[in-house]
C-alpha cells in the first residue's frame, strides 16, 4: 500500500488492504488494482495503470463525469484530486481512485432466461444512446475504432502466432467482406465498448456499477446489443433465442434504438466483434478457445 502522502492527493486517510474483497471486471485493464479501507470505513477501488493511457484515463473519466450527471445509472468515476486532476502521476504510472462498488454475484446459469436483467440491460443502453447526443458529450480521446483497421493487424498476428488458424481467419473474413466493405456507411452510436453481462454489476435487483469503460467511443450503431449478445450466444447458443434476448430486443426495437437496417446487419456486427475476442486468444496462447471462437463466428454468420 502507498504512504499517507500518496492517499493526500485525495484528502483521505487510507487505512489498510481489503484483499478479502473480490473485484469485478477485467485485470488485464490495469497494472495493478486493490480495494483500501479508510479511517471511517469507507472503500475505494485503487488502480495503477501505464503511463501512457494518463491522457486516455483522463478523457474517459471525463466522459463518465458527464453520463453521471446526466444520471446514467451505475457511474462511478474516478475521484478527482486536490489540484482538479482525474488521477495522480507517480512512481512512473498514472494512479486513479474510485468509489467501491458492491454487487451481487452474476445469475450466469440463468441468464439467458433472465427477463428482468434484460430490462436493466436494454434501459441502460437506450439511457446511453439519450445522453450521447447530447452536444455537451466531451470528447473521446485517439481514432475511432474501425474493424477494417483491427483486421489489418489482427491477420499478420494471427499468421505469427497461430499459422494454422490464419486459413479459418481469411475464410471467416470473405464471408465478412460485404459487411466490412459498408464499414464507413454505417451509422455510428456512443459505445460502451465492452457491454458483456460482466461489465453490468447488480445488487438488490438494480444497477450498482457499469464498468470496464476503456473500450467507450463512438462506432457502428447497434456495436453494444451486438457484443451483448455474443456473449450470451458464446456462453449458450441457444440464449439466442431466448426469453432475455427476446425481451432486450423488443425494448431496443420499440424504442426506435437504432436505424431499421442496421438490425439486418446484426449477425454480421456481432461475428466480426467477436474477431476481437478471437484476437485476445491468440495473444494469451490459447489455442483451443482460439479454435473455439473460430468456430463461433462461423456459427453465427451461418457458415
Amino acid at each position: 500500500m502507498q504512504d499517507t502522502a500518496f492517499f493526500q492527493n485525495w484528502a483521505l486517510d487510507i487505512r489498510r488492504n481489503r484483499p478479502d474483497l473480490q473485484i469485478s471486471g477485467s485485470p488485464n485493464r490495469t497494472l495493478a488494482r486493490s480495494v483500501l479501507e479508510d479511517v471511517s470505513g469507507k472503500l475505494y477501488l485503487l488502480e495503477q495503470y501505464d503511463l501512457r493511457k494518463k491522457s486516455a484515463q483522463t478523457a474517459q473519466n471525463r466522459i463518465l463525469q458527464f453520463l453521471q450527471t446526466r444520471q446514467l445509472p451505475g457511474i462511478h468515476p474516478a475521484l478527482q484530486t486536490q489540484d482538479g486532476g482525474h488521477g495522480i502521476t507517480h512512481d512512473r504510472s498514472f494512479w486513479q481512485l474510485r468509489p467501491w462498488v458492491e454487487a451481487d454475484p452474476l445469475p450466469r446459469q440463468t441468464l439467458g432466461s433472465d427477463s428482468r436483467i434484460a430490462g436493466i440491460w436494454s434501459d441502460i443502453l437506450l439511457k446511453l444512446k439519450e445522453i450521447s447526443l447530447d452536444p455537451a458529450m466531451p470528447p473521446t480521446a485517439g481514432e475511432r475504432f474501425t474493424f477494417t483497421g483491427y483486421i489489418r493487424k489482427l491477420l499478420p498476428f494471427t499468421e505469427r502466432r497461430m499459422p494454422d488458424l490464419a486459413g479459418d481467419l481469411k475464410e471467416i473474413l470473405q464471408f465478412l467482406n460485404p459487411f466490412l466493405e459498408r464499414e464507413n456507411t454505417l451509422p455510428l452510436m456512443f459505445a460502451h465498448g465492452d457491454f458483456h453481462p460482466g461489465n453490468i454489476l447488480l445488487q438488490n435487483n438494480a444497477v450498482s456499477a457499469v464498468i470496464d469503460w476503456e473500450f467507450l467511443g463512438w462506432k457502428c450503431a447497434g456495436y453494444d446489443l451486438a457484443l451483448l449478445l455474443g456473449c450470451l450466444g458464446m456462453d449458450d447458443p441457444d440464449w439466442l433465442d431466448g426469453k432475455a434476448v427476446r425481451t432486450l430486443q423488443d425494448n431496443l426495437f420499440l424504442q426506435n434504438y437504432m436505424p431499421e437496417p442496421v438490425w439486418q446487419d446484426l449477425p454480421d456486427l456481432m461475428a466480426a466483434i467477436r474477431l476481437g475476442w478471437f484476437g485476445e486468444w491468440v495473444d494469451l496462447g490459447d489455442h483451443a478457445t482460439a479454435k473455439q471462437e473460430i468456430a463461433y463466428i462461423r456459427f453465427l454468420l451461418g457458415k
